[in-house]
């Protein structure tokens, strides 16, 4: 079972990490035992919504199945970004 919230937050890396460590904190305290959260920021890409909207971080994020987890995703900024294997960066915090 899983759900899914999504939400547009204003902010870089910088400000938005020490933000996604707080409700990490939060979560920790309100989540059953078994339960586990990925918290996944996508960086928008200005003026390119659908690279951002089409950035698919799913195989890194299945290295943290299991676990609970913050991620922050930049997607692939070549300008072959719609061919095969072109994935985004994601640094895990």
């Amino acid at each position: 079972m899983w759900s899914t919230f999504e939400y547009v937050l204003t902010g870089n890396e910088t400000v938005l990490i020490p933000f996604a460590r707080q409700m990490a904190a939060t979560l920790s305290k309100i989540t059953t035992h078994g339960c586990c959260w990925h918290l996944v920021f996508i960086d928008i890409l200005q003026g390119d919504p659908e690279r951002t909207f089409r950035c698919d971080p799913g195989y890194d994020l299945d290295a943290v199945a299991g676990q609970n987890a913050i991620a922050w995703v930049t997607p692939y900024a070549g300008a072959d970004w719609t061919e095969s294997g072109k994935y985004p960066t994601v640094t895990f915090h």
